[in-house]
């Protein structure tokens, strides 16, 4: 397997993420597999501006434009959202857009059992 090593994290950064991770009981290799997980489903999108987008960069090729995403309601009702690129979530709702962050759709948040986002050009 792969090892990657992370350099120049910032000393207070790295306490605060230590003193947390030890609280809610999360050793720090579950924690980081579990957060890489999250991002590159679309669970959780890292706040601020990326990188690339300050250095004057576009962002828009990121999502592939035929990603969608895939909801589960408690119930047993799936629905598929096409073209979702994106999504914003919090205990209220869930939002969807497009790669042009166009608004797909607004799903509340507590009738949702889980979500994810799929790739079609990467599954077939």
């Amino acid at each position: 397997m792969p090892q990657y090593i992370l350099r120049d994290i910032p000393e207070g950064l790295w306490k605060r993420v230590k003193t947390r991770a030890e609280r809610d009981g999360w050793p720090l290799r579950a924690l980081m597999l579990q957060l890489l997980e999250d991002f590159a489903v679309g669970r959780v999108t890292p706040g601020g501006t990326p990188p690339i987008a300050a250095e004057g960069r576009t962002v828009t090729e990121q999502p592939p434009a035929r990603r969608a995403a895939v909801v589960h309601f408690h119930g047993g009702k799936t629905v598929r959202i096409p073209e979702a690129a994106y999504a914003t979530e919090d205990a209220s709702e869930l939002v969807f857009f497009d790669a042009s962050q166009r608004p797909l759709g607004r799903i509340s948040r507590p009738s949702v059992d889980t979500w994810y986002f799929e790739d079609p050009e990467r599954e077939g």
